[in-house]
C-alpha cells in the first residue's frame, strides 16, 4: 500500500515539511539514493537535504532535477519516505526520530539512505571511507561461509528469530546431523555458533538493544562490531557487557573485520 504524502500544514495539524533552502554548513540530513549492496556509498545520487525544524516545519531542498524521468522516480520515492518518517509516523519529535533513523538497519538496507551531519559538511571528510552496515554484514557472511559455517544475514529458526541479530554463523561441519537433532527441538535446522550485531553510529540505547539481541540467540560467542560514531562508545559498551551480560562477548571495529576478511579470503 502506498504511503500517503503530507505536503502542507492543512494535511498535518502538528508537523509538516516543505521545500526550501538548506545550509550545508550547518546541521542537516542528507538523503542519497542507490543500491545498498554497492561497495561505495559515496557514489550514490545525492537527492535531498533536510534542515532542522522551525515552528514544526522542516525544510527540504532537492538537489537533483525532476526534469529527468529517472530522477523524478527517485524524488517520488524520497517524498514518500519524507512523508512517512517526518509526519505519518506521528512522532512527538520528528527531527530527533529522523536522526535516529540514520543509524538504523532499515536505513542501511534501504535504497534511500539518510545521513546525519551534526556540524555540517565539515564532518563529511571525517567519515569518508568508513565501512557501512550492509558492507560489514556482507563481509561477515562471506567469511563465515568460507570457513565452513552456514552464515546468514538473519537468524534461522523460531527461537532465534526472537533476537534476529545482523549475522549468524551456524555450525555446519562434521556431526551436523547430531547437532541438528538438538536444533530441531527449537524448530531450527542448525545451532548458532557465533552471532554478530553491527552498530553503525548508534547511541547507548541501541547498543543495549544489541546486547539483548545477542543474548536471546544464546550462541557460543557473540561479537558487537562498532562502526562510525559508535566507536566512541567502546568504553561504555565494555562496562555494559561486564555488568549486565552473560556468555562470551567481544567488541570489534572495522579494523577487526577487515583483518579477518583479508586473512581468510586471501587463502581461497
Amino acid at each position: 500500500m502506498a504511503r500517503k504524502q503530507f505536503r502542507s500544514l492543512s494535511e498535518s495539524p502538528n508537523w509538516t515539511w516543505r521545500e526550501g533552502s538548506v545550509d550545508r554548513k550547518r546541521e542537516h540530513i542528507k538523503i542519497t539514493y542507490g543500491n545498498p549492496e554497492q561497495p561505495d556509498w559515496n557514489k550514490f545520487d545525492l537527492v535531498a537535504l533536510i534542515a532542522p525544524p522551525v515552528k514544526k516545519i522542516l525544510s527540504v531542498q532537492y538537489v537533483i532535477s525532476s526534469g529527468n524521468p529517472r530522477y523524478q522516480e527517485i524524488i517520488d520515492k524520497v517524498k514518500c519516505e519524507l512523508g512517512f518518517y517526518l509526519v505519518e509516523k506521528g512522532e512527538r519529535k520528528p527531527w530527533s526520530y529522523a536522526i535516529h533513523h540514520c543509524s538504523t538497519a532499515a536505513n542501511a538496507y534501504s535504497h534511500a539512505h539518510w545521513v546525519y551531519y551534526p556540524a555540517g559538511d565539515a564532518i563529511e571528510k571525517k567519515t569518508e571511507g568508513t565501512m557501512n552496515h550492509s558492507q560489514c554484514v556482507k563481509k561477515l557472511i562471506e567469511v563465515g561461509n568460507e570457513l565452513g559455517f552456514h552464515a546468514v544475514g538473519k537468524s534461522s529458526g523460531k527461537k532465534y528469530e526472537l533476537g534476529n541479530p545482523d549475522c549468524v554463523w551456524y555450525y555446519a561441519g562434521k556431526g551436523q546431523e547430531v547437532f541438528g537433532k538438538i536444533a530441531r527441538g527449537e524448530k531450527a535446522t542448525y545451532l548458532p555458533f557465533i552471532t554478530f550485531e553491527v552498530a553503525f553510529s548508534e547511541k547507548e540505547k541501541n547498543l543495549r538493544g544489541s546486547l539483548v539481541t545477542l543474548q536471546l540467540t544464546n550462541a557460543a560467542a557473540n561479537i558487537i562490531v562498532l562502526l562510525g560514531e559508535s566507536v566512541g562508545l567502546k568504553v561504555y559498551l565494555k562496562k555494559l557487557i561486564g555488568r549486565y551480560s552473560f556468555g562470551r562477548f567481544r567488541i570489534w571495529t572495522e579494523t577487526n573485520v577487515e583483518e579477518m576478511y583479508m586473512q581468510v579470503m586471501k587463502k581461497r
